[in-house]
């Protein structure tokens, strides 16, 4: 596990975790992606943000884990996904702003696990929570093009890279482009292929 404070602007800044799973710990994630990626369980809408109008920012599917299961020790995910909350990480933090404070004293979260197949997109938004959370893996090799997330306000713009957490204030507006899969799954399929972007995205208030 490598961890980086990375500077966007001025006083911005977030934090970034490469290899942040070890082996048997992404293993024991994607047993649980294989589990919950269908169509029947994935749904359009799990409380994405919308234009004036009511329009949907995003086309992705996904599920918010907290629905799925009744007790968090039954989540794999769940097992390793503050393991980057240390007081050596706390301190690196705290260095760049006070604000970080409200993270480790954050007594709410949830989490959404989001499934990025053909042609799915997020449009520039900014998240109704005090931090968020980013946990990015897919299929090796990589079977897709596409899907990297930009902080539109510092125009800066990070490759979805497999087994890699990155978190940030949830107020830094931001976009995913659109996913492009080398081969996706027939629409009347109800299982996934599985071959595209998956992040879990964890809301800290």
């Amino acid at each position: 596990m490598s961890a980086q404070v990375i500077k966007l602007g001025e006083g911005y800044f977030f934090l970034k975790i490469n290899n942040f799973l070890k082996l048997n710990e992404i293993n024991e994630v994607w047993d649980e992606i294989n589990f919950l990626t269908f169509r029947s369980k994935l749904k359009k809408n799990t409380n994405t943000a919308e234009t004036e109008n009511g329009e949907l920012l995003s086309n992705k599917n996904g599920v918010f884990l907290d629905d799925i299961y009744s007790e968090r020790k039954f989540c794999n995910f769940f097992k390793y996904y503050k393991k980057w909350n240390n007081e050596q990480t706390k301190i690196n933090l705290l260095k760049t702003s006070l604000f970080w404070r409200n993270l480790f004293v954050s007594q709410f979260d949830s989490t959404l696990l989001s499934y990025y197949e053909d042609g799915s997109y997020y449009k520039q938004h900014t998240d109704e929570s005090r931090f968020t959370q980013l946990f990015w893996t897919f299929k090796q090799p990589k079977k897709f093009s596409g899907g990297e997330l930009v902080f539109t306000d510092f125009n800066y713009q990070l490759e979805t890279e497999n087994n890699t957490l990155i978190l940030f204030p949830s107020w830094f507006a931001h976009r995913v482009e659109p996913v492009v899969l080398n081969e996706k799954t027939p629409e009347d399929q109800d299982k996934f292929l599985c071959n595209g972007r998956y992040v879990f995205t964890t809301f800290y208030n």
